[in-house]
């Protein structure tokens, strides 16, 4: 599976927790929504032929399929104020995109196969904020 496109939208909700002596750290939820195009090969070797035959008469082939998946992302953060203008932010999140399937046919030969992905994503991120 290869991604083609992705792009998204992230919310970040949460604060200074309080009690905890510091108000240079925040914690934060994330909730968000993401959109891929994905590129799903399949390859293939077999006996595509109506009488049984062995490793010689196999044949190979591929097949391609183009989907648009949307998933939800959640995750986690923490954000620590280095002085007024700069802090430091690390993210943990998940991403979880629709379970598909789909028939593959090959009709010259009378039978069908089923391919399904269920595809997952999880991150971690660490950056550097600086505030203007």
């Amino acid at each position: 599976m290869a991604k083609e496109t992705s792009y998204g939208a992230t919310l970040r909700l949460g604060g200074d927790p309080g009690g905890w002596g510091s108000r240079r750290l925040a914690v934060y939820l994330l909730g968000g929504v993401r959109f891929a195009g994905v590129r799903f090969t399949s390859h293939y070797t077999g006996c595509f032929s109506p009488e049984p035959c062995g490793p010689a008469g196999f044949e190979s082939g591929r097949s391609d399929r183009d989907l648009d998946l949307t998933a939800w992302m959640a995750g986690i953060g923490l954000e620590w104020s280095w002085g007024k203008r700069v802090a430091i932010r690390a993210e943990a999140g998940h991403v979880v995109y629709a379970h598909e399937e789909w028939v593959t046919r090959f009709d010259d030969f009378a039978f069908t196969v089923t391919p399904a992905i269920d595809a997952r994503e999880a991150g971690l991120s660490l950056g550097l904020v600086r505030f203007f």
